[in-house]
């Protein structure tokens, strides 16, 4: 992948990671805390994804 195609990508799973959050901590308020858990743990699988993606060598994104 280019680099413009890498922060574009980077960019999107961000903005999900975010919106992922938001509706986990508004679920959370009405006590659906499993669902709640799900979601958070899915939010930091992507920020996991977006570090290790950052933090790579740039001959390993190729």
């Amino acid at each position: 992948m280019d680099k413009k195609r890498l922060l574009l990508t980077m960019g999107q799973v961000m903005i999900g990671a975010i919106f992922t959050l938001i509706l986990a901590f508004q679920l959370w308020k009405y006590d659906m805390k499993v669902i709640s858990i799900i979601l958070i743990s899915t939010a930091i699988c992507q920020y996991i994804f977006i570090f290790k993606k950052a933090l790579s060598s740039p001959k390993k994104r190729k």
